[in-house]
């Protein structure tokens, strides 16, 4: 206690710094373990980015067995209907590549179809291109 400042706190107890055998372990317990994480992290990047950019790539970011490409092609009353206008009719882009079966997609176009006021004939025609390389064309209505 300071007889000059009685509001000065106490030392409290003396803090003795490790010694030098346990600075080694802790720097290199530390250095391997930031070895690891980092080589982590940069595998993870570099996976994401390998299944992104690499179009026939076996590494897949989903559990399903592989993308369907699909291409969708609609008319209403003759006209042929934009990106933009199948993306809001459908909920789902002219083109892509998707986790979901050609069935799905089927399904998808199906149900937007047999929901909606019959305004004007629609004519839809379905190209799909399934992991495995079948490809196929589906039209609504079916005949």
């Amino acid at each position: 206690m300071d007889p000059l400042n009685p509001n000065a706190p106490s030392p409290g107890q003396a803090i003795n710094p490790p010694s030098g055998n346990q600075r080694r372990k802790a720097l290199r317990h530390l250095s391997a373990s930031l070895v690891i994480g980092v080589l982590f992290l940069v595998s993870q990047v570099i996976f994401v980015l390998q299944t992104h950019f690499v179009p026939e790539n076996s590494r897949l970011l989903s559990p399903v067995e592989g993308l369907t490409r699909y291409e969708l092609h609609a008319t209403l009353a003759g006209r042929e209907l934009t990106d933009s206008e199948i993306r809001n009719r459908y909920g789902i882009a002219s083109r892509d590549d998707v986790t979901l079966t050609v069935g799905a997609l089927r399904a998808a176009i199906e149900r937007r179809e047999s929901n909606a006021p019959a305004t004007a004939p629609v004519f839809v025609r379905l190209r799909t291109r399934e992991p495995n390389g079948t490809e196929d064309y589906w039209l609504w209505p079916q005949e």
